[in-house]
């Protein structure tokens, strides 16, 4: 909204800017080919070429959603292959090519499990790269603002596909979107402890493609000094540890973290039980464990399928511990990129002073409650072993020697009595879930922010429930409305194909398709100029950064898709927050 006044009014300023923005874009999308490198949407046999420092590439055309051609650079090489010697190494510059490399196919994911078979190629750190256009000359084109995604999985599951993270929303506006994939599970984070294999390769492959970022992004029309770092999940919980290392300085310039904190129970784990896993996972395999370098040789040397389908001697109950293998405190060496707990390093102000939007789904607890609510013999299982079992669900028992104190927390404000009905046990779980992994650590990340960051940190709490959701992904196929699941947010920012979060014949009803406009809206204009509107006539909002009155914007209300700016983020669960900090300080980080 514009207001009329004699003053001058920098977020009035900044909206009129960005309307006049889309507008041009839109007028753009069916020119003719110009010297910004832009085709008309009839053309069809123009192939997009670009060349970047390593060689030549050759990419494919790609129609958004509203019919804007845009150019597609897929599989790209950002690092060597980490095979062979290069495995358990931080990742290598690529070597350049000679001729023309076909960017038009997606590349193959890194290996993980998919139910029971390894899937995907160790040759895997490759990037998309998704433009509006390209430059006909770098010197003195106008660039476009970077929208570089990392995407979740809880550390062992996860690719880079246009299928799954596809431009179709997003680029319907001025910006370049980036998605790299990185190693994940034991190939990503296998840690002995010390300087042999010291970990955290995902992390350090996300920090390689933003330097790949930096060096390249401009040879397809993007500014390398306007990049925001998108990211979800376990992705959010990568950002805050990369946004907490002088390594990245000047790599990103802005932060949407969705989903996910570094102060997150389940971010990273001490390094006496990495160093641990891993003699436990030499024995398992037949590896030598006396001496690090005799371990980490074996494991080079051992096929992928081996190394990647060895979690039997981690798996405690059923799929728990859902992460086994992710980030750790590693030796203060050259390449470190994570030397301190990320909760020391915040409140030590190393956390970067960036603008920022945090954002956290109603029912987020869902990525373990809807398997619950699924298979009631699962949830009785829990609870009648729920001092055992809870530890493990929520990834404490390796953080304390006795667990009870810590068990009786969420005993005494979620689950008094674990006899009553199941409905209200569900509902319960849910939201303890949910409050211990994402709402009391965002809640603790605001008011730090608030307190000692100088830029705009914007709050944001997803609660529209429409037709798809992944709990048809964490219930193993059920369409029940349970709520508003972990990641929902990102089905209305990223095309994708709808199988994955719903029956096959299941579409985006008319009001999905109004949030991913408002969701579209929110995250490209944070991008472009650093603050976040949308142009919502339903319910146009002003979206102030976060203040002492814990304002947030409320995106949805179950089926209403309108947004609402609302007041005190997390204060019904001040009680419980301020008891599950306090039993944290308990905790044995060494």
């Amino acid at each position: 909204m514009i207001e009329s006044s004699g003053s001058f009014n920098p977020r009035s300023f900044f909206l009129l800017v960005f309307i006049l923005t889309e507008y041009l874009a839109l007028c753009s999308c069916r020119t003719t080919p110009s010297e910004n490198g832009e085709i008309s949407i009839e053309e069809n046999t123009w192939i997009p070429v670009t060349r970047i420092p390593q060689g030549v590439l050759r990419g494919t055309n790609m129609t958004t959603r509203h019919g804007r051609r845009i150019f597609a650079f897929k599989g790209i090489p950002y690092a060597r292959p980490p095979v062979g010697n290069l495995r358990f190494r931080g990742p290598v510059p690529p070597d350049p090519w000679n001729g023309t490399f076909d960017a038009s196919e997606e590349s193959a994911p890194c290996p993980q499990l998919n139910g029971n078979d390894v899937v995907g190629d160790e040759d895997c750190l490759h990037l998309n790269v998704y433009t509006p256009r390209l430059p006909a000359n770098t010197n003195n084109a106008t660039l476009l603002p970077v929208m570089l995604y990392i995407y979740g999985g809880q550390f062992k599951s996860g690719e880079s596909s246009s299928s799954r993270w596809g431009p179709h929303f997003l680029l319907d506006k001025d910006v370049i979107l980036v998605v790299p994939s990185y190693r994940i599970g034991v190939l990503g984070f296998l840690s002995t402890g010390d300087d042999v294999s010291p970990g955290n390769y995902g992390l350090k492959d996300m920090l390689r493609a933003l330097e790949w970022n930096r060096e390249n992004i401009r040879y397809f029309g993007g500014d390398p000094n306007v990049v925001t770092l998108v990211t979800g999940s376990s992705g959010s919980i990568s950002a805050h540890i990369l946004a907490s290392t002088n390594l990245t300085d000047g790599l990103f310039h802005r932060l949407i973290a969705d989903g996910g904190t570094s102060l997150t129970l389940t971010t990273v784990r001490p390094g006496k039980i990495y160093t641990k896993y891993a003699t436990e996972l030499g024995k398992y395999l037949g590896c030598p464990t006396d001496a690090s370098s005799a371990l980490v040789n074996c494991l080079r040397d051992l096929s992928v399928h081996r190394i990647v389908d060895s979690n039997n001697p981690f798996n405690i109950w059923r799929e728990f511990p859902i992460i086994i293998w992710g980030p750790t405190v590693e030796p203060d060496g050259e390449g470190a990129v994570l030397t301190d707990m990320p909760a020391n390093l915040i409140a030590a102000n190393k956390f970067r002073d960036i603008p920022m939007i945090s954002n956290v789904a109603r029912d987020e607890g869902l990525l373990c409650a809807a398997g619950l609510y699924a298979n009631r013999d699962m949830l009785r299982e829990l609870l009648d072993n729920f001092e055992v079992l809870l530890p493990v669900v929520l990834h404490y028992d390796v953080l304390f020697d006795d667990t009870t104190e810590f068990t009786n927390i969420f005993r005494s404000h979620y689950l008094n009595d674990l006899r009553a009905d199941e409905s209200s046990l569900l509902a319960n779980m849910t939201r303890m879930i949910g409050d211990a992994l994402f709402v009391c650590p965002l809640s603790d990340v605001a008011e730090h922010f608030l307190i000692h960051s100088t830029s705009e940190h914007y709050v944001s709490s997803f609660q529209y429930r429409g037709r798809l959701s992944h709990s048809y992904i964490f219930s193993g196929g059920r369409t029940d409305d349970w709520g508003v699941a972990h990641g929902d947010q990102l089905i209305y920012i990223f095309a994708r194909e709808n199988v994955l979060y719903g029956p096959p014949d299941m579409e985006f009803s008319e009001t999905d398709w109004k949030v991913v406009d408002n969701m579209v809206d929110l995250w490209t204009s944070f991008a472009i100029t650093g603050t976040p509107f949308a142009v919502d006539s339903d319910s146009p909002v002003i979206w102030e950064p976060y203040s002492s009155r814990g304002n947030y914007l409320r995106i949805g209300d179950g089926p209403d898709p309108r947004m609402e700016v609302k007041y005190d983020f997390g204060k019904d669960r001040t009680r419980f927050c301020r008891d599950f900090e306090a039993g944290k300080a308990n905790i044995s980080w060494v």
